[in-house]
């Protein structure tokens, strides 16, 4: 009895271990087809992410190049502003009024100017006791 049931777990393990032996064949099989399918994955994925970086080097620098562009034309734009400011303080300096045609100022009697026509008039000679602010 002590024979027969050694011999079935025999004849089980040696089933067991053919079977193991087999999946472990099968499993190598299935690997070596994956490792090719993965290495070119791999490879793939690489060379995807290189031309990515390289073409994201390219943008950056154009996005730099932008920034560069739009500062240096706001900078010029201020220069132009600046100037522009600058002549109308010297405009406004040499300005005379078209009333009494006298250029001379005083803290109580400054020469404004109409935004609309551009017409120079001391406050005096308009009537005006204080100089409005924003655009009159």
């Amino acid at each position: 009895s002590n024979g027969e049931g050694s011999n079935a777990n025999e004849i089980y393990y040696d089933d067991f271990l053919d079977e193991v032996t087999k999946k472990q064949e099968q499993l190598k099989k299935l690997e070596y087809s994956i490792e090719k399918s993965a290495r070119h994955l791999m490879s793939e994925a690489y060379k995807e992410r290189i031309k990515y970086e390289k073409g994201e080097k390219i943008t950056a620098k154009q996005h730099e190049t932008k920034i560069l562009q739009d500062y240096h034309a706001e900078l010029q734009r201020q220069r132009e502003a600046s100037m522009a400011w600058q002549a109308q303080l010297e405009q406004d300096m040499d300005a005379v009024c078209d009333v009494c045609y006298d250029g001379e100022v005083t803290p109580d009697n400054q020469i404004i100017f109409c935004d609309s026509c551009n017409v120079a008039v001391h406050q005096k000679c308009y009537g005006i006791d204080r100089v409005p602010s924003g655009n009159y």
